[in-house]
């Protein structure tokens, strides 16, 4: 036990005394982190849906891909699309690195197909 708390002082920089305060600051740091990440992921989102939307043509297809995106990202910039006034008749197909897929043809202006991981 006393080994494992020499490790926890020299790891957090900090006395014995002091470890529960600093975990507990450290998560607190790591739930704020996470939660501007999400925001900003959903306002690049917001920004790459309009965009598709702004210069999407009738009839035509459309390659997206984001790396490090999930399906999640994928269903904002869908919305996003759909919100900014994309036409209904654009192909368009997102992709992310991590395999997932979606196509999403016949937009409808209402959040058009979502996107669904592979099977």
């Amino acid at each position: 036990a006393l080994g494992r708390e020499a490790s926890l002082v020299a790891a957090l920089s900090c006395t014995p005394e002091e470890i529960v305060p600093r975990v507990e600051t450290l998560q607190a740091e790591r739930s704020a982190d996470g939660k501007e990440r999400k925001r900003l992921l959903g306002e690049l989102a917001n920004a790459d849906g309009r965009a598709l939307a702004a210069n999407a043509r009738p009839a035509n297809a459309y390659l997206f891909h984001r790396s490090g995106a999930d399906v999640a990202y994928l269903n904002a910039v869908m919305s996003a699309y759909s919100a900014g006034g994309g036409v209904s008749d654009a192909m368009l197909l997102l992709t992310c690195d991590d395999g997932s897929l979606s196509t999403a043809g016949a937009a409808t202006g209402k959040g058009g197909k979502k996107a669904t991981a592979p099977p």
